[in-house]
């Protein structure tokens, strides 16, 4: 949108989720922007296996380089003199729904955010322990939905899972958690059991026809009923 030095917008941090990039938000930006919401969208290092703008392989990608990664967004935000400040915003899908978690739970950057959208978010993590029995015994790849990502990865998904059962629940901002009822690849009683964990300021609501990528087939109602409605108590 262009920008006339003068106005300021409630800044939208988009997460997206595993092996993935950007362009996962492409259909979902303008909706956004014509609502007057500044967004920001980024790769994560590593976050996909080959096609991404930033550098890094997924064998080499982990729950801290993403976290790092959004912390360089932050700094990067409040550089810039059209957002306002006092209204970030975090929306993540699938795998970015986890780092929202994770967020929620991290000094320094879990007050930056006035609230958050999750769409779809994917948590649970422990089959990879139970998997192979010890921290010890993690292999130094794995394949995760046809993707390799290696031993950080793994290891990095059991500390920060548990960091989040145990401290999301002291996240003082509303949360916003949307399922689909055709998602392919998250369970219900999963995603009740985040909204749980965060307590009396988070709800959940399935998305009848939804499938894991919320594309255009529920957007032109999920926007207007559901979304923006969330996104504009936020700042208002």
């Amino acid at each position: 949108k262009d920008y006339d030095g003068t106005q300021r917008y409630p800044l939208l941090l988009l997460v997206h989720g595993y092996n993935s990039n950007y362009h996962e938000y492409d259909y979902f930006v303008n909706y956004l922007t014509d609502a007057g919401f500044a967004v920001l969208l980024f790769d994560f290092r590593g976050g996909h296996e080959s096609n991404s703008l930033s550098d890094g392989k997924l064998t080499q990608m982990s729950y801290d380089t993403k976290l790092s990664d959004i912390r360089a967004m932050v700094s990067f935000a409040e550089a810039l003199p059209m957002i306002e400040q006092e209204n970030i915003i975090f929306v993540g899908h699938s795998q970015g729904g986890m780092m929202g978690a994770i967020t929620a739970c991290t000094e320094g950057l879990k007050d930056r955010f006035k609230g958050m959208l999750l769409l779809a978010p994917g948590m649970r993590h422990v089959t990879y322990l139970d998997e192979f029995g010890s921290l010890e015994n993690l292999p130094e790849s794995y394949t995760i939905l046809y993707a390799k990502v290696g031993r950080d990865f793994l290891y990095s998904a059991i500390k920060y899972e548990e960091i989040v059962w145990n401290e999301v629940k002291d996240y003082e901002y509303p949360v916003k958690i949307l399922l689909g009822s055709n998602d392919e690849l998250n369970k219900e009683a999963g995603v009740q059991e985040i909204t749980a964990a965060f307590g009396e300021n988070a709800s959940y609501e399935m998305v009848e026809g939804g499938y894991h990528d919320f594309r255009d087939d529920v957007l032109p109602t999920l926007m207007p009923e559901t979304i923006l409605p969330f996104l504009n108590s936020l700042v208002s």
